[in-house]
């Protein structure tokens, strides 16, 4: 998910903590109106300091929907423990219970409300500075720290890589080609791109006293803005159970 412009600068760090903030009373409830809350809620938090791309948060939003049907369905006609609660609806090929309801709509609904605030939380990180965050702030390897940057990086030369290639194919062939053509010459611009990532570490001289020309500091906006998430949370618990 990419974003217009930024409120507040928050820590990464601090945003991916904020997610799991509201994500465990929901893994950890049992009432619905918990998860819709924490759902709210967590998005309320999201727009504070994050103006999403709309178009595309809500077009990853309608995947969700497809695996959210299938729990629903899955825990529908699951049978087992239900046979003592009434039956709402019967016929000769299939039974629901009214236990089995409530099971499949609270199911849905905790996977759903968890899926769509990992969704948005984990899409509106800044990968690089949650990287260098953990190094800075929680002393993360450096090896480990500037490998998964490389690899970050590695998805951005592999889909510039690919455009290419389609490219020079059609123009080549003068139709689209299939894209399991593409896999071998993908594969090398890889193997290239990652000999020039380990020779650029290696030159780099990556050890644990390092200088950082990109300073990622944990900021006391980021402790205020966890705390008030912590309570808000706590809160809304508090009155709901």
């Amino acid at each position: 998910m990419t974003y217009s412009r930024m409120k507040l600068e928050f820590n990464e760090l601090a945003v991916l903590l904020m997610a799991f903030i509201f994500i465990i009373p929901i893994f950890a409830g049992t009432s619905i109106r918990l998860y819709l809350m924490m759902l709210i809620l967590s998005q309320l938090f999201l727009l504070f300091h994050r103006v999403p791309n709309q178009k595309l948060f809500y077009k990853l939003l309608l995947f969700l929907l497809i695996p959210a049907i299938s729990v629903f369905i899955s825990a529908l006609i699951n049978t087992e423990g239900m046979k003592e609660s009434p039956i709402i609806w019967e016929n000769r090929y299939l039974t629901l219970y009214t236990k089995g309801w409530d099971n499949a709509i609270h199911l849905t609904l905790r996977s759903f409300c968890m899926s769509v605030i990992s969704l948005s939380y984990v899409l509106s990180i800044k990968y690089d500075k949650l990287v260098y965050s953990l190094m800075q702030n929680l002393k993360l390897s450096t090896n480990i720290g500037f490998s998964l940057l490389a690899s970050f990086n590695a998805f951005y030369h592999l889909k510039d890589d690919f455009v290419r290639i389609r490219l020079l194919n059609r123009m080549r062939f003068g139709k689209r080609v299939n894209p399991f053509r593409m896999l071998f010459p993908l594969l090398v611009g890889a193997g290239r791109y990652a000999s020039q990532a380990g020779l650029s570490l290696e030159s780099r001289g990556i050890n644990k006293q390092r200088t950082y020309l990109v300073s990622v500091p944990w900021k006391a906006i980021d402790t205020a803005l966890l705390t008030s998430a912590f309570f808000m949370v706590l809160l809304i618990v508090l009155i709901i159970t």
